[in-house]
């Protein structure tokens, strides 16, 4: 990091000379990054339990500014063919229920068991082909649903039921179909009950996509129409069977698309409330930022220390520990504004702030910018040497950025002066006395010179009040 001079010569870490005569402060090459929320310490065990309530909880699942309006462009067009396309689509087919597994498994044993069954009346409805029929059905049906259970214990299963049970309906359906046309037995026709029933078994049970649906339908339609459709042009029976038939397809199918549209018309609803969840989480993060983060350092504001600091006062009383205080002001900070002017001050005050926060400290501390050129530090459960450690290493820290500062009378750099107060909490005392003693501190530290660590002195009755504190906890 270096700071330079106008008109004089570079200030920085490899040089400490500076030009008396010179009248601007240049920043140029400071890399000032104000703390986003998300990069603000986090407190820890019971504190951060507590500090928690004091900021927004982050949301895990957003939908990009770009889907949401796909979204309004699909509801305001329609999307007729069942079909988003792009991230959309694979965002809807991920989120899809697989169909409980135990339930499909159950249709297939009842498919199962009524291929058997069904067998028994071949004999009555086909006895010239029964040889034939038998075979279809024991040795093509019966098998076929076998290895379709079998396969449902698989994992890959749920994600290509739909088209297992497309390949089952479709085969089923044609070998009915087969048998119909094989046979010559007048009982024959009776197979259209059958028929009937696997169609409807495949729109209610199996609960295929619609495009599925469509197609075994489409196939079980030209089949029968190529294979039988010749019967049913001169047999009324066959014909009222023919167009039953293409009803009942037909009536599964628009089920099956309204099911499908509304299940696809209710997930852009939810995106579109996903997006508006997220824009108000959005907006409320943003509100937070500006209640609690002061705009110019970066830093939290009086607003969240005013909080952080009770919090961490009940805490401190409750486990009976000490909390520490650091007020620190920037040496003859007027003066430094009245010499280089209010961009360079405020330039000043974020890389004061910036090196603040980049001092090795807890996750528990909070640092504040409590203001003007004032800045306060929360430290939670330490004592008053290691406060006064703390305090001188950040007093040096910021000595070491050797920002220029010609006007001040303690030297020609950027300094500051640190009060210390240290406490254990009682029941007769309070955070203010905290923030009260450091502030006197501070003052103390600035009435013999300004850039030193001074710790408040008690006097002998505060001392004999935190003795009897202490006995007492």
């Amino acid at each position: 990091m270096k700071f330079t001079e106008t008109r004089g010569a570079a200030v920085g870490t490899d040089s400490a000379a500076t030009n008396p005569t010179a009248t601007n402060c240049d920043f140029t090459g400071v890399n000032i990054t104000a703390a986003k929320l998300d990069q603000l310490p986090d407190l820890d065990a019971d504190i951060a339990s507590q500090l928690s309530s004091l900021s927004p909880s982050a949301n895990a699942t957003a939908a990009s500014s770009d889907e949401l309006a796909q979204v309004d462009i699909i509801l305001s067009h329609g999307f007729w063919r069942l079909y988003f396309g792009g991230s959309l689509e694979k965002q809807y087919q991920e989120q899809q229920p697989e169909a409980p597994i135990g339930r499909h498994r159950l249709y297939i044993i009842c498919g199962l068991l009524l291929t058997c069954g069904f067998g028994l009346i071949d004999p009555l409805l086909a006895p010239d082909v029964l040889i034939s029929t038998w075979v279809v059905r024991y040795g093509v049906l019966v098998p076929l649903l076998i290895i379709q259970l079998l396969l449902s214990f698989q994992s890959f299963y749920p994600k290509v039921s739909s088209l297992f049970s497309t390949l089952t309906i479709c085969i089923t359906a044609g070998a009915l179909i087969f048998i119909m046309k094989s046979s010559d037995a007048v009982m024959a026709i009776h197979y259209h009950g059958l028929l009937l029933l696997v169609v409807l078994y495949g729109n209610a049970m199996t609960r295929v996509k619609f495009w599925h649906s469509f197609l075994w339908s489409v196939i079980v339609l030209l089949v029968y129409f190529i294979n039988v459709g010749n019967v049913a042009a001169v047999d009324p029976l066959t014909g009222y069977y023919a167009t039953l038939l293409s009803v009942v397809c037909l009536v599964g199918l628009l089920a099956n698309y309204q099911i499908e549209y509304q299940a696809r018309y209710f997930f852009l609803q939810t995106q579109l409330l996903h997006g508006e969840k997220n824009r108000m989480e959005h907006m409320r993060d943003e509100l937070y930022k500006v209640a609690v983060i002061d705009s110019l350092t970066g830093l939290y504001n009086r607003r969240h220390f005013d909080e952080a600091l009770a919090i961490a006062w009940r805490f401190a009383y409750a486990s009976k520990t000490p909390m520490s205080l650091l007020f620190i002001d920037i040496d003859c900070f007027k003066r430094f504004n009245d010499t280089y002017g209010h961009t360079r001050g405020d330039q000043c005050l974020k890389v004061v702030a910036e090196a603040l926060s980049r001092v090795e400290r807890r996750p528990s501390d909070i640092v504040a910018r409590y203001g003007g050129e004032e800045f306060v530090i929360i430290l939670p459960g330490m004592g008053e040497t290691k406060a006064e450690s703390f305090a001188e290493s950040i007093r040096l820290t910021v000595e070491e950025l050797r920002i220029p500062h010609r006007a001040t009378t303690v030297k020609d750099t950027v300094t500051v002066s640190i009060g210390v107060s240290t406490v254990i909490p009682g029941p007769s005392s309070n955070a203010g006395l905290l923030v009260e003693q450091a502030d006197k501190a501070l003052y103390q530290a600035k009435d013999e010179g300004r850039n030193r660590v001074v710790v408040h002195q008690r006097t002998k009755r505060n001392i004999k009040q935190h003795f009897d504190t202490v006995t007492s906890l």
